[in-house]
C-alpha cells in the first residue's frame, strides 16, 4: 500500500462550559487568534491537521525500514518501473512522514515523496495521535499505486482502547464487509466501492466529506 499525500481538514474546537466570571481567552487557530467558544458557537478556519503533526503520525508497516526492498510499480499504460526501499538512504527512504505537505499549498507538488508499505503486507494501518478534540470536515488520501482493495476509516476517543468506524471503503463491500449498509445514513457509516476501482493504477484518490455524511 502506497500514499503519495493526505489532507485531514479539521476545526478545532473547545467544549462549551456554563456561563462564568472568567475572562474569554483568545486561541490560537493555524497560527491566527481566534476568540474562545466557551460561550457560544464559533467556526475556526479550516486547515490542514497533518501539517506539524508528522511526530504523532504512525505506520505498521513502512518499506525498507528493516532491510532494503524491492518494489515495482505499474503505469497507467501498463508499464512497470522498479526501484529499491531504503529508510537509510535519503531518496529511497518512502516513511509515513512522506504523506505530510512541508507548507500549506503544495500538497502533491513533490511526486517523489511517498509513504509505502512492505510488499505483501496485509492489514496495514496508519495512525494520526491528536492531542485536542476537533472538528473534523474532510479526509483526503491520494496513492502512489493502486487503492486499497478494502479500507476502514476509523477514530478513537480514549486514546485507543476503542475505536468507531467512520466508513468502510471496499472493492466488494457485499464480501469485505457483509454486515455494512451500502447506503448513506445519519450517523451509520456505510460501506462504497466507487473508491476502489484498479483505474487509475496511480494517482487515485480517496475522498471522505465528514460534514456531508453526519448531517
Amino acid at each position: 500500500m502506497t500514499a503519495s499525500s493526505s489532507r485531514f481538514n479539521v476545526s478545532p474546537i473547545r467544549r462549551r462550559r456554563p456561563n462564568s466570571s472568567t475572562t474569554r481567552r483568545p486561541i490560537n487557530t493555524a497560527g491566527s487568534t481566534a476568540p474562545d467558544c466557551d460561550h457560544g458557537g464559533c467556526y475556526p478556519a479550516t486547515g490542514d491537521l497533518l501539517i506539524g503533526r508528522s511526530a504523532n503520525l504512525y505506520a505498521s508497516s513502512t518499506c525498507g525500514l528493516r532491510r532494503p526492498e524491492r518494489y515495482c510499480f505499474i503505469g497507467n499504460l501498463k508499464n512497470v518501473s522498479c526501484d529499491v526501499c531504503d529508510v537509510k538512504v535519503a531518496n529511497k527512504s518512502h516513511t509515513i512522514d512522506h504523506i505530510v505537505a512541508r507548507t500549506p499549498g503544495d500538497l502533491n507538488k513533490h511526486t517523489q515523496a511517498w509513504w509505502q508499505a512492505e510488499n505483501d503486507r496485509d492489514n496495514v494501518t496508519i495512525q494520526l495521535n491528536l492531542e485536542a478534540e476537533f472538528v473534523f470536515t474532510h479526509l483526503i488520501m491520494k496513492f502512489r499505486t493502486f487503492r486499497p482493495k478494502g479500507m476502514i476509516i476509523e477514530k478513537s476517543a480514549d486514546f485507543g482502547k476503542t475505536w468507531r468506524a467512520y466508513a468502510y471503503f471496499a472493492a466488494s463491500c457485499a464480501t469485505q464487509f457483509p454486515y455494512i449498509p451500502t447506503l448513506p445514513s445519519p450517523d451509520q457509516p456505510y460501506c462504497e466501492s466507487r473508491y476502489s476501482d484498479d483505474t487509475p493504477s496511480t494517482g487515485g484518490e480517496v475522498s471522505l466529506n465528514f460534514v456531508v455524511l453526519f448531517l
